[in-house]
């Protein structure tokens, strides 16, 4: 009698594993949610990616069977946000789905006067504005940036020349905080505008740029300490081993 009861419940148990416990079979009882973030650009919260990988709210997460959701589709569909770098999406024996998106990092937005503005990703990719979020970061204005979006798919080597050098002061944290705004013109020559401090920085044209941008550093880290700040009007830095202060 007691190795019927006992064979009775091992098949009641086997039963309950191969028809509820396996994964395909389980509810959704959670969707954890983790957005990596840099320097504190915030272009979409836990709702948004909700609001993507439900595809607007046309497919139901939370008690949905594991089976019924495709990862690989919930992954492609927050992807298809613009601002979003990676997205990895997996579940757990207990009914659980656990999300990792990772933002595109923004290195500057280019300014234009009568048209809509455009970020500039850590890719060197062109991305149209958020409505939901204004990123701070490096300001490009001028009728170069104008020329940059809208000859965006042209051979630009002048572009490829700026590009560099957004880069350079986005991987620089000193710079990266220093430097407010380039200004370039039609020919490519860059002014820069400092955050701290009135003096305008001549850069010229976007080449010999870790040579200036060294000039540049040299400037903080001694002329500043020795002279104070708010001396002079104008630094230019486009002249080959020279740092000129007026």
């Amino acid at each position: 009698m007691v190795p019927k009861i006992i064979l009775s419940v091992v098949v009641l148990v086997l039963g309950y594993i191969l028809v509820y416990a396996r994964p395909v079979n389980r509810p959704i009882n959670e969707v954890d949610i983790f957005i990596h973030r840099n320097y504190d650009q915030f272009f979409l919260d836990e709702e948004e990616v909700r609001k993507l990988m439900s595809d607007k709210g046309r497919t139901q997460l939370e008690g949905a069977l594991s089976g019924e959701l495709e990862l690989k589709l919930l992954e492609d569909r927050i992807k298809e946000h613009a601002f979003v770098k990676s997205s990895v999406v997996s579940r757990n024996m207990d009914g659980s789905i656990f999300v990792e998106v990772e933002q595109k990092e923004l290195m500057a937005r280019l300014i234009r006067e009568s048209a809509k503005d455009a970020y500039v990703s850590e890719d060197k990719e062109l991305l149209g504005v958020s409505d939901v979020f204004t990123a701070r970061v490096l300001l490009v204005r001028g009728d170069f940036a104008d020329r940059m979006i809208i000859q965006q798919h042209d051979t630009l080597p002048e572009r490829d020349s700026l590009l560099y050098l957004i880069e350079s002061i986005h991987q620089n944290p000193f710079l990266r905080a220093q430097i407010a705004e380039l200004n370039v013109d039609q020919g490519g020559s860059v002014v820069m505008h400092p955050q701290v401090g009135r003096e305008k920085i001549i850069f010229g044209a976007a080449t010999d740029i870790d040579e200036k941008l060294r000039k540049l550093k040299a400037y903080y880290d001694y002329v500043i300490p020795a002279k104070g700040w708010g001396i002079y009007d104008q630094i230019n830095l486009k002249y080959k081993d020279q740092i000129i202060c007026e």
